[in-house]
């Protein structure tokens, strides 16, 4: 079995046997201590699926009406540092600590501004600048990023959750039902993949679309496709699909579509409807059975999930999605050819 498979196969056990750790009284200190700074402001800043993790998490600080950015960290680095402040709290991700933009961030940033970790490996260099630090604390990965992105996914989250409210009971009774949907789904993994090898044909444009919670993983996805798979997967915000690139629907299109349940849920299985309708294929990853044409639709259910947590569940079919694409081109999926594990150089 490739290891790349062997990854995503392992996330459900990885990140379960971590949900003592991530509640433990070390953390629940730092949170609170996180939560007792009062802070104007949460940035978030990290690269690739370091960045896109904490989508969710902005939504719901936003939500509660805690100002919250999210943004690349080369973008700040080399823009618009004047922009951070000691009035910030600065969250930096990165799986490894030593990114490139990373390790040159933190040593910009003044002591004076407080930076919270979330990595891998606390001797880093993020480990060592970062004043307060939450550690993933999983197994890294040989190939691209799996249980480390799901590790992230959770811990920013959990830090938003502990800003708007110190009880995080309910996030975590969440978070043990969307493992319990993501190991029941990788169960099925064989059957996905046989599917997706009928149903995707070679050649044509892949899309990954998602709104809300789900426009994280569809970045993320996408990155995965293009990264695992060397293919050159395209990502979507599901209402900017319809300003001009609906335009390229048509039968060389599949188009992976995120429809968790939540306020975007009708929107989604709309704008498959309209696909299909115009001779385009759709993945339609949902909760439930959905009434929909199967011609041209695939559609994976993951069972009833908590929006906010959907990506731990729903990232699993475009991680299988990339396997079938690395196939079909030839290559070993997530095997490295010109990258590495850790981006030193920007």
């Amino acid at each position: 079995m490739a290891q790349y498979l062997q990854d995503i196969l392992s996330q459900a056990t990885a990140i379960r046997n971590e949900l003592g750790f991530y509640r433990s009284a070390e953390n629940q200190k730092i949170l609170t201590a996180l939560a007792d700074l009062n802070k104007k402001r949460v940035v978030f800043l990290g690269m690739g699926s370091s960045n896109f993790c904490a989508y969710g998490a902005s939504i719901i600080l936003n939500q509660a009406g805690i100002n919250c950015r999210t943004e690349s960290a080369s973008q700040v680095l080399h823009y618009e540092l004047a922009s951070i402040g000691d009035d910030d709290l600065v969250v930096l991700t990165s799986q490894s600590g030593e990114s490139a933009e990373i390790v040159a961030l933190v040593s910009c940033l003044p002591e004076s501004i407080d930076v919270l970790g979330i990595c891998n490996f606390p001797d880093s260099t993020l480990g060592k600048r970062a004043k307060y630090l939450l550690s993933m604390n999983v197994k890294p990965e040989e190939a691209v990023s799996t249980r480390t992105y799901l590790a992230s996914l959770i811990l920013t989250q959990l830090l938003a959750v502990t800003l708007v409210s110190s009880d995080t009971d309910v996030f975590f009774a969440h978070l043990d039902q969307a493992l319990t949907s993501l190991a029941a789904l990788l169960q099925e993994q064989s059957q996905i993949v046989e599917s997706l090898q009928a149903f995707v044909e070679p050649g044509q444009t892949v899309a990954v679309i998602g709104r809300g919670y789900g426009l994280g993983t569809a970045r993320a996805g996408a990155l995965f496709i293009r990264e695992a798979a060397k293919f050159p997967a395209l990502d979507f915000e599901s209402a900017e699909f319809r300003h001009g690139p609906f335009e390229m629907v048509d039968s060389r299109l599949c188009a992976l579509i995120l429809a968790p349940e939540g306020p975007g849920y009708t929107l989604q299985i709309a704008l498959a409807r309209d696909i299909i309708e115009r001779g385009g294929k759709v993945i339609l990853v949902a909760s439930t059975q959905v009434d929909i044409a199967k011609k041209n639709c695939l559609l994976i259910k993951t069972g009833p999930l908590y929006e906010a947590l959907s990506g731990l569940v729903q990232i699993v079919p475009i991680h299988l999605l990339a396997y079938v694409l690395a196939q079909q081109s030839g290559f070993e999926p997530g095997v490295f050819r010109w990258s590495s594990k850790v981006t030193s150089r920007e």
